[in-house]
């Protein structure tokens, strides 16, 4: 069973009973006439439930990126620490934010990355996605430099034409 409340309301209801601290003050987004509440402990169940579909042997990643969708990336990153096999975010800033926040499950930064973003990223073990060979190249080189090992996620562009290697051309690239 999977849990989810969204309400539309020009103001909170004052007796709603809350068991865990809310990841949004709805009070500030009042001028938009609704309000979300995220329960910590709900969206661990709703994970594991989907785990539980899945199987235990499914890798799950959890997406936090843009502010874990504007529900704060530190408490529902923090939630889902340890529970999930990675977590993925979209910036260099919200990587460096989940490593000096202490969290230590994996993480996956999706999208290209500028050369001087890449020391910190490598220096802090995040996985990255590669989209073309001179990327590989380039994270390899520095990878060397600092004497680490950098796993990488390679995008093969399988038909939307946006990002990745073309789909003919993969297989040789990547060999």
């Amino acid at each position: 069973k999977i849990f989810c409340r969204y309400t539309s309301v020009l103001r909170k209801p004052k007796n709603i009973e809350r068991k865990m601290p809310l990841l949004i003050d709805s009070n500030q987004l009042a001028h938009y006439g609704t309000w979300l509440e995220i329960r910590l402990d709900r969206l661990l169940q709703n994970f594991q439930a989907i785990q539980q579909t899945a199987g235990t042997q499914v890798k799950l990643m959890a997406v936090v990126k843009a502010n874990a969708y504007g529900h704060g990336l530190l408490p529902v990153a923090k939630a889902l620490a340890g529970h999930v096999s990675y977590l993925g975010i979209a910036s260099t800033r919200e990587a460096l934010a989940l490593k000096e926040s202490g969290v230590t499950t994996p993480i996956f930064l999706f999208g290209a990355l500028l050369p001087e973003e890449l020391p910190p990223l490598l220096l802090n073990g995040i996985t990255l996605s590669v989209s073309s060979y001179e990327e590989a190249e380039r994270i390899s080189h520095l990878s060397e430099s600092l004497s680490r090992t950098t796993r990488v996620h390679i995008k093969v562009d399988t038909g939307m034409g946006r990002l990745g290697l073309p789909l003919k051309e993969a297989f040789p690239i990547i060999e």
